[in-house]
């Protein structure tokens, strides 16, 4: 059916800025009503799209050139339908476009708490892994509210604004109006006539992820990360002259005395394996008095080693954990040092020093080592071997890779033929989003929580049966074991990015070496991924000078913090204060004082600030 409306060339502009600007609207209502609370309001809708306005507006524009281009040449071919036509074909290509960018952010929002950013078109390098990882995404949902969105504004678009013909109007309207749509464009493409153009950081001004995360409108948000692509190596934080972010950091960190309480006998070089738990969260362990029967294995192991009560993750995906266990480098806000050759290969390693001390390192997982450039980390890393699921014969597997039970039987075989002193990592996966490994189920339903702390149930059984294994052999009586997370979980109480409870994670010190005087007990000492490399250095007599972003946990005058970091944002943790400061927006957006004194909060932005300066100045310089 031909649509032979005709009208002025400004009228149609103010037309699709009208629409253009009802879409995002109409996102960004489904996006709250989605991902929001029960306790929204109306001021908060209205709040998320004044902030939003700047955004929409820029988006406007910058969809607005290639109509504006083909408005210029219809002045060319008079009485001509083709720019019009032309300009109503790409106008629904990108109504498709832009609802398919959201659709995506609807999506990853529910898991990662954030829109489609540069971290995740480098996960996408790995399209097996990155699919399977959303593979618990309510797909048919998400592509009703795309097929509806879509079809509901095309419609929209093809009968109340498009035109097959512009009106003719005289040569000092048409002048005019492209000058002053020209002009607009300037101002609009760069989001205003202020000095700065517009940057997302603009946009947030909540302390709640989810009306920032609305307000950002995913369209350009996607274009933006897009460009920007390879830039974000470069990324430094400034709160301090770098001199006096590097001070702050030495005094925050330098102990008035290096000595090391002692973990087991001075004279024993133990085996040492690290057991990391995927997506284990504390909050899902009975040890921590969250109910004893989700995990008891576990729970029984730490009845008889030493657990540390504040122990937190420095970031929310394994390529994170991984560096900050073995190399003590924190998480980045922004970047992703795994990725990037030539600076991971400059960071130390606990498997490198292990290795120049006769210590033979073979790491043990059941997902694929590729993905996120493990295996080419942990090569670098000093490691021997590296077993993925390429070495096991499978007679069934998750979406991510072998069964738990595989990998730990893997590993036993392993340590039965291994020269003392070894050491060995086992990283498990069957815990891993979208939790679909057929295990016995413990919780009943099928919600996303259930199957997460079935899997979690089922880590646990095979961590005892492990355990049960192991103590038959000859090497367990010299093994110490140090259990802990890659990383924990918004589940089991769908806690947010920006909440402490969302990193703490179990660390626990288990095995016959450990000395009596620490079995059965707990520690109270604020502590993270980063600490542990240098506190197995420590009390092996190994100078771990070189991790100095973390600690050695067994120095009783060490400093007692934790830090995390998040999508542009970081966490600050010690016995006296715990906050959460966003970058974007400026401030804290979580705290939780445990000494009420206003100077313990800006002593913790002050401590948090310099930490996060100088570890990005060290990223810099490798």
């Amino acid at each position: 059916m031909k649509n032979s409306k005709s009208g002025s060339a400004f009228a149609y502009f103010l037309r699709l800025f009208v629409f253009w600007t009802a879409l995002f609207l109409a996102q960004r209502i489904l996006f709250i009503l989605i991902h929001g609370s029960s306790s929204v309001t109306l001021t908060d809708y209205l709040e998320s799209s004044i902030h939003a306005l700047p955004m929409d507006i820029s988006m406007y524009f910058y969809l607005m050139i290639i109509p504006f281009l083909l408005y210029l040449v219809s002045l060319f071919v008079k009485e001509s339908e083709i720019p019009a036509k032309v300009t109503g074909i790409y106008m629904i290509v990108m109504i498709l476009l832009s609802n398919f960018i959201f659709t995506i952010d609807l999506g990853l929002f529910a898991f990662w708490e954030v829109k489609i950013n540069h971290k995740i078109f480098f996960y996408l390098s790995n399209p097996r892994e990155a699919i399977v990882s959303t593979l618990s995404v309510p797909y048919a949902r998400l592509l009703l509210f795309f097929i509806l969105l879509s079809a509901s504004f095309i419609v929209i678009y093809r009968y109340l604004i498009h035109i097959n013909q512009y009106k003719t109007s005289s040569l000092i309207s048409r002048i005019f109006f492209i000058l002053a749509f020209a002009g607009l464009s300037i101002a609009g493409l760069r989001g205003g006539i202020q000095d700065i153009p517009l940057g997302k950081h603009q946009i947030y001004y909540s302390e709640h992820p989810v009306f920032n995360q609305a307000a950002l409108n995913s369209f350009w948000n996607c274009m933006d990360e897009l460009v920007s692509a390879g830039q974000y190596e470069n990324i430094s934080y400034d709160f301090f002259p770098d001199h006096e972010a590097s001070g702050i950091f030495n005094t925050l960190m330098t102990v008035p005395k290096d000595t090391t309480e002692r973990l087991f006998r001075k004279a024993l070089k133990p085996n040492l394996v690290i057991i990391l738990l995927e997506s284990w969260s504390a909050e899902g362990t009975g040890a921590y008095g969250y109910g004893r029967n989700l995990t008891p294995e576990f729970d029984s192991l730490a009845s008889g080693g030493l657990l540390f009560n504040h122990f937190y993750a420095s970031g929310t995906r394994t390529d994170q954990g991984l560096v900050s266990i073995l190399s003590s480098f924190p998480a980045q806000p922004r970047n992703i040092i795994i990725r990037e050759f030539g600076k991971f290969e400059h960071l130390p390693a606990l498997s490198k020093d292990l290795n120049h001390s006769g210590y033979q390192c073979d790491y043990f997982c059941g997902s694929n080592s590729d993905f996120a450039n493990t295996k080419a980390y942990l090569y670098s890393a000093g490691f021997r071997s590296v077993t993925d699921i390429r070495n096991f014969s499978l007679t069934r597997r998750t979406y991510w890779g072998a069964y738990d039970s595989d990998v730990f039987d893997y590993q036993l075989k392993a340590a039965s033929t291994s020269t003392s002193p070894f050491f060995h990592m086992i990283a498990t996966i069957t815990n891993h989003e979208p939790f679909d490994a057929k295990v016995p189920r413990k919780f009943g339903g099928d919600d996303l929580v259930s199957c997460y702390r079935n899997t979690m149930a089922y880590t646990d059984m095979v961590l005892g049966d492990y355990f049960r294994k192991a103590r038959s052999t000859g090497w367990y009586k010299n093994t110490l074991f140090f259990i802990t997370a890659d990383h924990a979980h918004s589940m089991p109480f769908g806690r947010t990015l920006s909440d402490p409870r969302r990193y703490h994670i179990p660390f626990l010190i288990y095995g016959e070496p450990l000395e009596e005087m620490w079995r059965g007990k707990q520690a109270d000492r604020y502590a993270s991924q980063t600490d542990i490399s240098p506190t197995v250095l420590a009390q092996l007599g190994i100078d771990y000078g070189a991790y100095w972003w973390g600690k050695n946990l067994f120095n009783p005058f060490a400093p007692d913090f934790a830090y995390f970091a998040y999508d542009d944002g970081w966490g600050w943790l010690t016995p006296a204060q715990q906050i959460t400061f966003d970058n974007r927006l400026g401030r804290v957006v979580a705290k939780a004082p445990l000494v009420s004194k206003d100077s313990m909060e800006l002593d913790a932005i002050r401590n948090g600030k310099a930490y996060l300066q100088k570890y990005m100045i060290d990223y810099q310089k490798f």
